[in-house]
């Protein structure tokens, strides 16, 4: 019997929120080990992105001529925010190109999520940490390497492997023991 496969609508959440996840910790390690961030500024950074995450949904929420969610608006604020120079796209690094629609469609969510999170977060280290382009520019490179060094750990070692050393460079960023990675199957997840 074929193993029951999770809804596309279950799995492009759990795509878009594991990716916003994911690249909020890698930005944040970038901070903290590339940029020497301390974990006091990292917080107020954390507390921040929170805000203007909030704004942006709030701007979504807001119904259009149609009476639908804004979120071109949305979108085009936080594009707004990037000086010149800063690509708000933000392209997920992957082992491999996505063989099919199925797959290119979470690609397409996991971007979208990134994108909105590096928007978030490159707003915030203007604001508060007083970044330009070229400083952006290298913390989003900083960022793709983080996130390459999770998808090859995780290749080589096992998911399980590179969330546990995600977690001990968020931890030690953050001077907290408090940071948990759940390693819950999607599967398990999804029911919840």
């Amino acid at each position: 019997m074929k193993k029951n496969k999770m809804s596309l609508t279950t799995e492009l959440d759990l795509t878009r929120e594991g990716t916003a996840e994911m690249t909020r910790w890698c930005i944040l390690i970038a901070l903290h080990q590339s940029f020497g961030v301390g974990a006091a500024r990292l917080n107020k950074i954390l507390a921040r992105a929170e805000k203007l995450g909030q704004e942006s949904l709030d701007v979504a929420m807001t119904a259009n001529e149609r009476g639908m969610p804004s979120t071109d608006r949305s979108l085009a604020l936080r594009r707004s925010w990037m000086p010149e120079g800063v690509d708000p796209d933000f392209r997920v690094p992957v082992l491999r190109a996505p063989r099919t629609r199925r797959e290119q469609q979470l690609r397409m969510a996991g971007d979208v999520a990134a994108s909105m999170v590096w928007t978030l977060y490159a707003k915030t280290c203007m604001e508060l940490l007083g970044y330009g382009a070229g400083r952006l520019n290298r913390l989003k490179q900083e960022t793709l390497a983080n996130y390459r060094q999770v998808n090859e750990e995780g290749r080589a070692d096992g998911l399980d492997v590179a969330m546990e050393h995600l977690r001990r460079c968020a931890c030690d960023a953050l001077q907290t023991d408090d940071i948990i990675v759940e390693d819950i199957p999607d599967e398990e997840r999804a029911k919840q």
